[in-house]
């Protein structure tokens, strides 16, 4: 089926926002329950909670640089998200059917393999933006994100008094997120296979078209306007890609990844601790912890969607200074009245309100600010290696850890 230049890129835009949504709603689905999961079917502790956690980013860590450098050389990035697809699919299909922790481990190792490919799609949305436009468009791409953040939870509320069997594969309020999840993935693998397309990016089909037609008339006087136009088409080699990476050392950039490493590891840190911290300060159950959730989504679209307005007015960089600022001020109060408290204290529930409200309030202007800047100061043709750099899993592991 043929479609026009336009209407292919219109479909693979609609294909990348569902890829973020989907992957929202499986965090939304299974982090509220997960804590829960281990400890009521599995009897595990909380270190192995964090394990699992952290298996998803180790295995997103590791897998992610191989599909930017595939991505950046090939620019084939259809092959590379149904292979994601596959992993997303085979790793769902085994947290629901787990029959040991040990096998919900693996199942969240196979998962995160799949979301490795997330970033690759991020460096697709910064090959086919304007710098004008870049970072309205990424808000909005991880607005959609938190769209799935919103559903996840919902979805958990509505499948939480779930019994039955599908052939020999019980069906509960713990499993239920992994066959749910299963059968999403499938749809966005077929959905990728109809309406996802490889194109080149704006800037350069744009910048193609005119050195080859500037460059026709004068090659043809000389007979070999073939071999010049082949030439103008040819793409960077592996030693030109390398001398791009270098960039990754200069002192802006050092500055971008380490200001994120530190926000990310605090983040992340407290997504671990909540489920069990909640249960241990107030005694919330999975129920709870999804409406917290989905008022988290809830606030995050609303964020995000003020950001994308904001870019237009304000500085990247004066973005991130926001960011930085409520989130400091947030781990400022958890280390002042949340680190002594007790069980069933009256100040835990306001404390941890605010707070959540003001890391969820300052997160979009650091990740949106700094994704947009990033992208800005490394070159187009490494943006695929480059944004797994900065959608890095190490220190969402390390926090969890």
């Amino acid at each position: 089926m043929y479609f026009a230049y336009g209407t292919k890129k219109k479909l693979r835009n609609v294909v990348i926002g569902l890829f973020f949504l989907f992957g929202g709603i499986e965090y939304g689905v299974i982090i509220p329950t997960l804590w829960l999961f281990l400890q009521h079917t599995y009897h595990a502790n909380e270190s192995y909670y964090s394990i699992v956690l952290s298996a998803f980013c180790f295995s997103s860590l590791i897998t992610s640089p191989f599909f930017g450098a595939w991505i950046d050389f090939t620019r084939k990035t259809k092959v590379t998200l149904l292979v994601g697809l596959v992993f997303e699919i085979g790793g769902n299909f085994l947290y629901f059917s787990a029959s040991s922790k040990y096998l919900v481990l693996i199942a969240r190792l196979l998962c995160g393999v799949g979301d490795g490919v997330g970033s690759v799609l991020f460096a697709q949305i910064v090959r086919t933006s304007t710098v004008e436009e870049r970072t309205a468009v990424l808000s909005m791409a991880m607005a959609a994100r938190q769209i799935g953040l919103v559903l996840g939870p919902a979805l958990n509320l509505a499948t939480k008094n779930c019994n039955f069997y599908i052939g020999p594969f019980i069906v509960n309020n713990y499993r239920s997120p992994g066959i749910l999840m299963c059968v999403i993935w499938s749809l966005m693998f077929i959905l990728v296979i109809i309406c996802y397309y490889d194109l080149p990016t704006d800037n350069a089909q744009v910048a193609n078209t005119a050195a080859i037609n500037d460059s026709y008339t004068s090659s043809v006087q000389n007979g070999d306007s073939v071999p010049l136009m082949k030439k103008l088409q040819r793409q960077p080699s592996f030693v030109d890609k390398l001398v791009l990476w270098k960039e990754l050392l200069n002192e802006e950039v050092i500055v971008i990844l380490m200001t994120q490493f530190i926000a990310f590891f605090a983040l992340c840190t407290l997504e671990a601790l909540f489920a069990p911290m909640m249960e241990y300060l107030l005694g919330w159950k999975e129920t709870r912890n999804s409406y917290v959730y989905s008022l988290i989504g809830v606030e995050a679209i609303i964020v995000y969607g003020i950001v994308s307005k904001l870019s237009k007015r304000i500085a990247d960089r004066w973005l991130m200074v926001i960011g930085l600022v409520l989130e400091s001020a947030v781990i400022i109060l958890y280390l002042i009245l949340l680190a002594p408290a007790e069980p069933y204290d009256s100040t835990i529930f306001p404390t941890v309100a605010v707070g959540t409200f003001g890391i969820v309030l300052g997160l979009p202007f650091l990740a949106v600010g700094g994704v947009s800047l990033f992208s800005k100061i490394t070159d187009e043709r490494t943006q695929g290696q480059n944004l797994n750099l900065w959608f890095i899993k190490s220190e969402q592991n390390q926090g969890i850890v």
